[in-house]
């Protein structure tokens, strides 16, 4: 990799692999001609996570890493990962591609009391799917599928069903943020209830 000519700090960010080993090596060159030896002072380099989830019915919780080619089983697994890493990291944008219909657990709620499945704090999250293929994200009437208080929310391919909550819809977008987004594209909702106002959309933003 040919990053900078001349002389001064480089800074460079590459994406690799994970679970493999990796060595660094900087050199000096003029016209494609090595002229010195390796430099020892390559400093602060970091390995990053992708901000990028990929979800399957086929995939698996405890050996798969999230990627497309290792995808997890489960939202919950993603949804708890991603609020450790905003603490942990301060890393708050994420994505999230689903690869198959999903089925939710009980177990999965970030809250066993609460009757929303899952909770989004601070910051832009988008939910799409593997080839924009229509997927579809089953609640089994065990609760609501997602409180969103962030920032922007982006939701494509799905269609959210069954979901069934007393105060709660499919999804609850309530933000105090002046610049807050919802955008749905191609989204379907089939048989979802609440006992208080509709059972699929409640929207709450200083814009609204």
């Amino acid at each position: 990799i040919v990053y900078k000519k001349g002389s001064g700090k480089a800074g460079l960010s590459i994406n690799l692999p994970m679970n493999k080993n990796y060595s660094f090596e900087a050199y000096a060159a003029k016209d494609y001609y090595v002229d010195s030896n390796p430099m020892d002072t390559i400093t602060n380099v970091t390995v990053s996570r992708s901000s990028k989830y990929y979800v399957s019915s086929n995939g698996n919780d405890d050996t798969g890493t999230g990627a497309l080619k290792a995808p997890y089983a489960t939202l919950g697994k993603v949804f708890r990962e991603i609020e450790f890493r905003k603490i942990d990291e301060n890393l708050y944008d994420y994505e999230i591609y689903l690869m198959s219909n999903l089925q939710l657990l009980e177990e999965e709620k970030l809250d066993a009391d609460d009757e929303t499945f899952f909770f989004y704090s601070a910051g832009n999250l988008k939910i799409n799917t593997v080839n924009s293929r229509k997927y579809t994200i089953d609640s089994n009437s065990l609760g609501s599928f997602l409180y969103f208080a962030g920032t922007s929310l982006e939701i494509s391919n799905i269609k959210f069903t069954n979901n069934l909550a007393i105060f709660y819809q499919a999804i609850r977008f309530d933000t105090t943020e002046d610049n807050s987004l919802l955008k749905l594209t191609n989204c379907d909702f089939e048989n979802n209830k609440c006992s208080g106002n509709g059972g699929a959309l409640y929207i709450d933003t200083p814009n609204t």
